[in-house]
C-alpha cells in the first residue's frame, strides 16, 4: 500500500509539471520534474496515452516521503485533479478556443464553427508542433556549435598552412601560368573605348605576348594574332606562344600564315613547337573529315629557312601538312630588273617542306643601310625609295613588308583591306518595283537589272557609297621607322614597340629600340587612328629586379644589351603590388605617347588584350590619308608560291634513315602548285644553293649535306 501511494504521488507530480509547462504556467521548483533529454521530451509529449511506467521512465523519478498528514494529502490530491482537468480532453470548449486563439494560427470564425473533437485535435497538433520545434531548435543549436568549431579549426589550419608556406619560402615559385593577367591601359579616348567594346567585324587583334627580351610573371614574349573571318595570321612567335594560344579563345589549327619580323629569340623560339602542333591538328582533321591538310606559310627575314630546317630535321619531326617557308631578300645587284626568284623547292624526301624567297616589287631600289648608318636611315623613305615586298595578296587583303632599323634585319608589315562596296538600299529597290531575289546580287556585282515593269535599275541608284577598307600596321623592333611611313599613312591600328621611357632615349637608340615618345611621334607622322604600345621592358612590366641584376656577372656593360637584366626574378612577392606597379609604370608610357601623338587614342596592350579593328561606313580624314590603294588589288593574286619536288638526276637513292621509298619523280607538290622548268638540279638546301645528296637529317660527321649553307647575306 505504501509503494502504491508513492507511485501515485510521483504520477500526480509529473502530470502537474507537464500540464503546467504545456499551458505556459509557472511550476514550483519543489514539484517540477527534472528536464529530460530532447528525445525523451519528444517521446513524452507525442505519447499522450502512454502508461504511467513509461512516463516515469522518460524522466528521473523523485521519491517523495509518505505524507501522513491528511491535510497535505488532500492538497496533493487537489493539485493532481487540477492538473488532470487541464488536459485537452478535460478542458471546456471555451478554454480550448481561447488557447488556440492565442497562438494566432486560426481565426475566430474557424474556431467558432469547430466542435470539441476538432478543437482537441488542433490543440494536440499544436502541442506536437511546439515539441518538434523545440527539438529542431536544439538540433540547430548543436549544428551551429559544430559549424563554429569546424570554422575555427579551418581558420587554424589556414593559419598553419600560411605559416608553413612562409617557413618554406621559395619552394612554391609563382609562374606566368598562376599569375594574374595585367589589364591593358587606355589613354581615355571614347573612340578607343567604343572599339574595345565592339563585336568582331572581320579583323581582330589578340596580343599573346607583350614583353621584351624575356617573359615576366605578368607578360609573355612577343606574339600577336590577327583573326580574320576564316583564318588566323600570327605575327612573331616567341617562346610559350602555344601555351598562350591555348589560354586564349583562338584555335591554333586555324593559323595559316606566320609572319616573322626578325630573328631575335624572343620572337622565334616558339616556332618549332607550334609548327608541330598545327601539323598534328590538321592531320587529325583531314583523317576525320577527309581532304588534304592546308599548308602553313612562314614568311620572314634572312635566316628563317635555316632556322626552321634545322629545328624540324634535327628533331626528326614528321609533318603531315605542307610547310612553305619564304625569306624576304634583296637579289644581287647584277640581277636584271625583269628577273624573278626561282620556285620554292622541296628540301625533304617526303615533299612536305618547301623553301624559297621573295624579292622586292621594284628591283632598282637602294640596298638597306647598315644599322650604324644613321644618315642613310634618315634618308630612307624620304629621299630614297625603300625596298617593299608583297608577301600576300588575294584580292581582299594585301600584306606588304619593308625594313626597319634594328641591329639585325627587321621588317614591318602593312596589312591593307580593299574598299568594300556600299550597302544596298532594299527599301528603295522595293519602291522601284524590285522585290528581293537574285537581282540584288547582280546589283552588288555592278550590273544593271530590269524589273517586270520594264524599269531599268542601275547599281548607283540603289547602292550607297563605297566603304573604306582597313589598314593595320605591325612593326617589329625598331629605332627608326621612316621607311614604313609612306606605306602606313592613315593606319586604323598601329602596333609599335615601347621598350623604354623618354628618359632612356640614348639607350634605346643604341640598342635599336623605341621610347613611348618615339612611338607617339611616328603615329602622329603617319596620322594613325589608334596607337597600340607593346614590347615593354620588364622594368615597366612589374617583373624586373633591376637592383639585383646579374649584368656585371655576365660581362655586359652599362650600354650593352640588358636582356640579362630582364631575366632576373622579381623582388616583390605580393601579386597586388606587382600589378599596381605595372599599371603605374605603363600609364607613364601611355601619357608620354599621348603627348607626342597629340590625342588620347593610345592603348598599352597586355597579354590577351583584344582590339577589334572596326569597319567604317564612310570615309574620314584617316581613310583619306591612305590614298588610292586600287593598284594593290589590281594585279594577280599572290597566295601560294610556285613549288616543286626536286629529283635526283643520277637516279641514286636519298641518304635517309627511314625505309620509305625515295621520290625520284619531279612532280608538283599539290594540284594547285605550278612547276618551274628552270630548276633541274640535285637537291637544294634551305639556303637555295646547290648541294650534294640530300639527307633528311644533317650528317653525323663531315659535310656535303643539303641545308648546311649559311642562309644570311
Amino acid at each position: 500500500m505504501a509503494s502504491f501511494r508513492v507511485r501515485r504521488q510521483c504520477e500526480d507530480m509529473y502530470l502537474m509539471g507537464h500540464d503546467s509547462k504545456v499551458r505556459g504556467d509557472s511550476v514550483p521548483a519543489a514539484i517540477a520534474p527534472p528536464r529530460a533529454s530532447l528525445d525523451d521530451t519528444s517521446r513524452a509529449r507525442d505519447a499522450s496515452s502512454s502508461s504511467v511506467s513509461s512516463a516515469m521512465t522518460s524522466s528521473r523519478c523523485v521519491v517523495v516521503p509518505l505524507a501522513r498528514d491528511s491535510r497535505a494529502w488532500t492538497a496533493r490530491r487537489g493539485a493532481t485533479t487540477t492538473a488532470r482537468a487541464r488536459s485537452p480532453k478535460s478542458m471546456r470548449v471555451g478554454e480550448l478556443r481561447d488557447a488556440l486563439r492565442e497562438c494566432g494560427e486560426w481565426d475566430a470564425k474557424t474556431l467558432g464553427k469547430s466542435k470539441k473533437k476538432e478543437l482537441v485535435e488542433m490543440y494536440e497538433a499544436l502541442e506536437r508542433r511546439r515539441a518538434l520545434g523545440e527539438v529542431m531548435r536544439g538540433v540547430a543549436e548543436e549544428d551551429e556549435a559544430a559549424a563554429a568549431a569546424a570554422e575555427g579549426a579551418s581558420a587554424a589550419a589556414r593559419d598553419d598552412a600560411r605559416d608553413e608556406r612562409e617557413d618554406r619560402a621559395g619552394e612554391h615559385q609563382r609562374t606566368i601560368f598562376n599569375s594574374r593577367v595585367t589589364p591593358s591601359v587606355s589613354g581615355g579616348s571614347e573612340e578607343i573605348e567604343k572599339d574595345l567594346k565592339s563585336n568582331f567585324s572581320g579583323a581582330e587583334l589578340t596580343f599573346l605576348g607583350t614583353s621584351s627580351g624575356a617573359p615576366s610573371f605578368t607578360r609573355n614574349v612577343s606574339s600577336v594574332a590577327l583573326r580574320l573571318d576564316n583564318e588566323v595570321w600570327l605575327f612573331d612567335c616567341g617562346e610559350a606562344t602555344q601555351h598562350q594560344l591555348m589560354r586564349s579563345k583562338l584555335k591554333y589549327a586555324k593559323i595559316t600564315r606566320i609572319f616573322i619580323t626578325h630573328m631575335h629569340g624572343d620572337h622565334i623560339f616558339g616556332l618549332p613547337g607550334l609548327i608541330c602542333a598545327i601539323s598534328g591538328a590538321r592531320t587529325a582533321h583531314s583523317k576525320s573529315h577527309g581532304g588534304t591538310a592546308v599548308p602553313l606559310h612562314i614568311i620572314g627575314p634572312p635566316g628563317i629557312r635555316q632556322y626552321v630546317y634545322s629545328a624540324i630535321t634535327w628533331s626528326r619531326s614528321v609533318l603531315g601538312m605542307p610547310l612553305i617557308v619564304t625569306e624576304l631578300r634583296q637579289p644581287a645587284p647584277r640581277v636584271a630588273a625583269s628577273a624573278s626568284p626561282a620556285a620554292h623547292t622541296s628540301v625533304d624526301p617526303r615533299g612536305k617542306i618547301f623553301m624559297g624567297e621573295y624579292w622586292p616589287d621594284a628591283l632598282d631600289c637602294e640596298p638597306v643601310p647598315n644599322f650604324k648608318d644613321i644618315e642613310g636611315w634618315s634618308r630612307l623613305g624620304e629621299d630614297v625609295q625603300p625596298p617593299v615586298w608583297t608577301a600576300y595578296s588575294d584580292g581582299s587583303w594585301c600584306v606588304r613588308a619593308t625594313v626597319l632599323r634594328h641591329p639585325v634585319p627587321c621588317f614591318g608589315y602593312i596589312i591593307d583591306e580593299c574598299d568594300a562596296s556600299g550597302r544596298l538600299d532594299a527599301d528603295k529597290c522595293a519602291e522601284m518595283g524590285l522585290p528581293p531575289g537574285r537581282e540584288y546580287a547582280a546589283l552588288k556585282a555592278g550590273q544593271s537589272v530590269t524589273t517586270k515593269d520594264g524599269v531599268v535599275i542601275n547599281p548607283e541608284d540603289v547602292i550607297g557609297e563605297r566603304r573604306p577598307g582597313r589598314r593595320l600596321v605591325h612593326l617589329g623592333d625598331t629605332c627608326n621607322s621612316s621607311a614604313v611611313a609612306p606605306l602606313a599613312r592613315g593606319a586604323d591600328s598601329l602596333v609599335h614597340e615601347s621598350t623604354f621611357n623618354s628618359k632612356k632615349v640614348n639607350e634605346a637608340l643604341f640598342k635599336g629600340h623605341s621610347t613611348a615618345t618615339m612611338a607617339g611621334t611616328f603615329a602622329a607622322k603617319v596620322k594613325a587612328r589608334a596607337l597600340i604600345l607593346t614590347h615593354f621592358s620588364n622594368r615597366y612590366g612589374g617583373g624586373a629586379n633591376t637592383r639585383d641584376s646579374n649584368t656585371a656577372d655576365l660581362g655586359a656593360g652599362e650600354d650593352e644589351d640588358d636582356e640579362c637584366e630582364d631575366m632576373a626574378p622579381p623582388s616583390v612577392d605580393d601579386v597586388d603590388a606587382l600589378e599596381i606597379g605595372d599599371r603605374m609604370n605603363v600609364e607613364t608610357l601611355v601619357e608620354e605617347a599621348k603627348e607626342a601623338k597629340g590625342d588620347s587614342r593610345v592603348v598599352a596592350a597586355s597579354d590577351f588584350f583584344v582590339f577589334n579593328v572596326g569597319r567604317r561606313e564612310s570615309f574620314d580624314e584617316f581613310d583619306l590619308a591612305k590614298g588610292d590603294r586600287s593598284a594593290l588589288f589590281a594585279g594577280a593574286a599572290k597566295t601560294v608560291p610556285p613549288t616543286f619536288i626536286v629529283d635526283d638526276q643520277d637516279n641514286r637513292s636519298h641518304a635517309s634513315n627511314d625505309d620509305r621509298k625515295p621520290n625520284f619523280r619531279r612532280t608538283p607538290s599539290s594540284p594547285g602548285h605550278s612547276t618551274s622548268p628552270s630548276r633541274r638540279s640535285s637537291t637544294v638546301g634551305p639556303s637555295g644553293r646547290r648541294s650534294g645528296t640530300f639527307r633528311r637529317a644533317p650528317p653525323r660527321a663531315g659535310g656535303g649535306a643539303g641545308g648546311t649553307a649559311d642562309a644570311s647575306r
